[in-house]
């Protein structure tokens, strides 16, 4: 099989991967900014989220681009996979980033949840600002579990491939393309 057909499969696949673990932390990025800028938060319509979802397609092919791009076009491959010889020390790379950016979004949302409960406990006069606390309570109530299941799913998924591949060097090459 062609490699360039290979990397037509599996680039979009890999885009997806980057996502999984860029849109959690976007989602947390969009309700940090609702809690600081609470009086404001509605003025910003919906360009505040075509904004952060265009950055997080962005980064997303950025991140793909960059860890599949070593990758030799003009070869035949027998197992079509996205980490091959060439790219699989910018996959590794790659791997723990998303860990880092799980670990990020874990934090991130726990912080969100203490700074929203610890602003709750304040009293406001104005309206917008007691508004925009409630729904950041109710949408952090439902985010929680979905961002820490992905976060952990996520981080346990990525940890695992970036050892293994730390690891390579000491599996056959049939064991290492098969695994």
């Amino acid at each position: 099989m062609s490699t360039a057909f290979c990397f037509g499969i599996r680039f979009p696949m890999f885009i997806c991967m980057s996502s999984f673990a860029i849109i959690p932390t976007s989602i947390v990025v969009e309700r940090a900014i609702a809690l600081w800028k609470r009086n404001k938060y509605e003025h910003y319509g919906c360009r505040l989220g075509f904004a952060i979802s265009i950055i997080c397609i962005v980064v997303s092919l950025i991140m793909s681009a960059w860890s599949m791009g070593k990758m030799n076009l003009s070869d035949l491959t027998v197992y079509c996979s996205a980490t091959t010889n060439e790219t699989a020390d910018r996959i590794t790379i790659i791997c723990f980033t998303y860990c880092g950016i799980d670990v990020i979004t874990l934090s991130g949302m726990a912080w969100l949840r203490t700074s929203n409960v610890a602003a709750m406990k304040g009293k406001y006069s104005d309206l917008r600002s007691s508004y925009q606390l409630r729904e950041n309570a109710s949408v952090i109530r439902v985010l929680l579990p979905l961002v820490v299941f992905d976060g952990l799913s996520h981080l346990v998924f990525s940890l695992g491939g970036g050892v293994f591949l730390l690891f390579r060097v000491h599996f056959s090459y049939v064991a290492y393309r098969t695994i």
